[in-house]
């Protein structure tokens, strides 16, 4: 009928788009395949620094240049790659960010971060960092991050920690602001720092 004829050009456009914008110089790559609405891959970027999202169901606009999607698994290039899930994903070509909502899990290598909120923006076909907010915590082994807000740089590995963050390794506890983790080195940056050992609070000297 009427509504499916509308529908198949909407998504001839769509991929005529996608296509002409992965030719394009100036512009990060984008591949769509399989049908509209489900089982969609869009892998954005050029290699070897790429996002490829996989997705139950998709909706594209008519210029190709934005989409949103549900149950998002993705991946983002790097050793060791950054693999994303979430609720809720959508993506803007034109700003160069991908968003991730809901129930998002994060995990590079044995480091594990959940949040509420994950947005990944990319420059010159390169990730550049990922900005989790909302309930962040960051698990490695028995260490235990926590904060309302973390910055990952994707290239080496790199977590900013802010907006209260602690961090907890068995009984002991490292308060301060901000809170930076290095996760290749497993080595931790802590400004203003209170260290709570088994009970006993160390913290700098005052000048």
């Amino acid at each position: 009928d009427h509504r499916d004829e509308e529908c198949r050009r909407r998504y001839a456009r769509s991929m005529i788009l996608a296509i002409l914008l992965s030719c394009a110089a100036d512009l990060p790559q984008v591949t769509m395949s399989g049908p509209p609405m489900q089982d969609v891959t869009v892998v954005v970027g050029r290699q070897p620094e790429t996002i490829q999202l996989r997705l139950a169901g998709a909706w594209v606009d008519d210029d190709g240049a934005e989409g949103r999607g549900v149950d998002v698994a993705a991946e983002l290039s790097g050793k060791p790659p950054l693999e994303i899930r979430g609720d809720r994903s959508s993506w803007s070509l034109k700003d160069g960010i991908v968003v991730f909502e809901g129930e998002v899990v994060a995990t590079r290598g044995d480091v594990v971060l959940r949040c509420a909120r994950l947005e990944v923006t990319y420059a010159d076909d390169r990730v550049q960092t990922a900005l989790a907010s909302g309930g962040v915590t960051v698990e490695h082994a028995a260490r235990r991050a926590t904060a309302s807000r973390a910055q990952l740089t994707v290239s080496d590995g790199r977590i900013v920690l802010t907006g209260s963050p602690e961090v907890r390794d068995g009984p002991n506890r490292l308060e301060g602001e901000p809170i930076t983790l290095f996760l290749d080195d497993e080595r931790i940056e802590c400004d203003g720092c209170k260290l709570v050992i088994d009970g006993a609070a160390v913290a700098p000297a005052r000048r």
